[in-house]
């Protein structure tokens, strides 16, 4: 089960007692496309996994006539910070 913390206008998931922050997140605070930074996710999953396992989730969002499902990855910190 995934608790969803709000701390100062972050947003903080926890998983299995280990803190993840949503990619989507981080894009929007890098300033950044999540598209972008998905590519990047996907193109160093290898050295990512390194720190730990590297969850990625679906979320559907309406979009005009139909809808969109997004991937997203859950970080946690060392990931966080080598991204």
């Amino acid at each position: 089960m995934t608790d969803l913390i709000i701390k100062n206008n972050d947003i903080e998931l926890t998983q299995s007692k280990e803190p993840r922050i949503d990619s989507r997140l981080v894009a929007e605070e890098m300033g950044i496309t999540h598209k972008s930074l998905m590519n990047l996710i996907r193109s160093n999953k290898n050295d990512l996994k390194e720190f730990g396992s590297l969850p990625f989730q679906k979320a559907s969002r309406k979009r005009g006539v139909g809808g969109v499902t997004i991937t997203y990855a859950l970080l946690n910190e060392n990931q966080f910070d080598l991204i």
